[in-house]
């Protein structure tokens, strides 16, 4: 599999727009990464005016029936004329008005926090994918065999969001209108395995859930009404569902993220990859055998093991602060 590296300085600012704007908003949110934008100095009433506007825009944009990743928009070669396509004249003018308004403090952000770093992180990620390319490789093929998913792909587009040096932790998500993934990181994070994890993790999300794993997926949550309300409660909004598919992925694809955090979404995938070391779980993976019933009910017995004990206090040495 080939890699395509993307790093633009105006999808990173669109990034960071979006996580200031949506702040409390989203779960999704990093409130971690606007400590250092707010370092610029405090909001002025304009930007607060604007972020605001931008928070409701992009709410909009992706609750319409034809939904818009704002995001996925600024990694367009031409992002400006492909947003006009997208959007009416009112919002267009809109969003090139917030971006004019936060600009100088982004651009002050850029140069202190950013802007020395990218060679050093587009090259050392580059690195880092060579020397774990085989086992990326058969990894996915494992993973395409379990989802049963016959075409893969034979080159994937990763983009980078690049963060603050201070910032150890690497995220990721998938951007389907773009068939890529999105990897937010550090230099100080992206030599470390985790961040080919996750690229691994994001692209089994994007390229291998198939409509055959959807449906059996949506037929065995049907069958627990009560456990998917507890776990919407628990989980700040994601449903057994999204909880399910979360933790079958990170078996198969985060394998190092076994210390336990402050959160109880984390500590639940945690919790899922310790129990799947069992081996009638892990024949499933490693024996090429695709995900069937009886296995999608072995992984909600776990989520439903993990949520009675998730208001006990977890008791491990190594508690650091990650989000995966």
């Amino acid at each position: 599999m080939k890699f395509n590296i993307k790093i633009s300085k105006l999808s990173i600012f669109c990034f960071y727009l979006i996580n200031l704007a949506l702040v409390g908003k989203k779960y999704w949110i990093r409130k971690e990464y606007n400590v250092f934008l707010l370092l610029t100095g405090p909001l002025t009433k304009s930007e607060k005016n604007a972020l605001r506007r931008f928070s409701k825009i992009v709410s909009r944009l992706e609750s319409r029936k034809n939904s818009l990743n704002l995001l996925g928009i600024f990694f367009y070669r031409n992002p400006w004329i492909k947003l006009r396509e997208q959007v009416n004249d009112k919002t267009y003018l809109a969003i090139k008005n917030i971006f004019q308004i936060m600009r100088p403090r982004f651009n002050v952000f850029w140069k202190k926090n950013i802007k020395d770093d990218k060679g050093v992180v587009e090259k050392q990620i580059k690195n880092n994918i060579k020397i774990n390319l085989r086992w990326f490789e058969k990894l996915f093929i494992q993973a395409a065999n379990f989802y049963g998913t016959e075409r893969i792909p034979l080159k994937l587009t990763v983009f980078l969001i690049l963060l603050p040096a201070e910032i150890k932790g690497v995220s990721g998500k998938y951007i389907s209108s773009l068939s890529g993934v999105l990897i937010e990181v550090s230099k100080t994070s992206v030599a470390r395995k985790r961040v080919v994890e996750i690229i691994l993790h994001e692209a089994i999300h994007l390229y291998l859930e198939n409509n055959r794993f959807n449906n059996m997926l949506q037929e065995s949550i049907k069958k627990h009404p009560s456990l998917n309300k507890k776990v919407i409660k628990l989980f700040e909004g994601r449903n057994l569902g999204f909880i399910v598919k979360e933790v079958i992925n990170s078996v198969i694809s985060l394998r190092s993220m076994m210390f336990h955090s402050t959160s109880l979404y984390h500590n639940l995938l945690v919790y899922a990859i310790e129990k799947t070391e069992n081996k009638e779980i892990k024949k499933f993976l490693e024996g090429g055998r695709m995900v069937n019933d009886e296995f999608m009910e072995k992984i909600i017995d776990i989520v439903q093991e993990y949520v009675k004990k998730a208001a006990r206090p977890i008791s491990r040495a190594n508690k650091q602060s990650e989000k995966p």
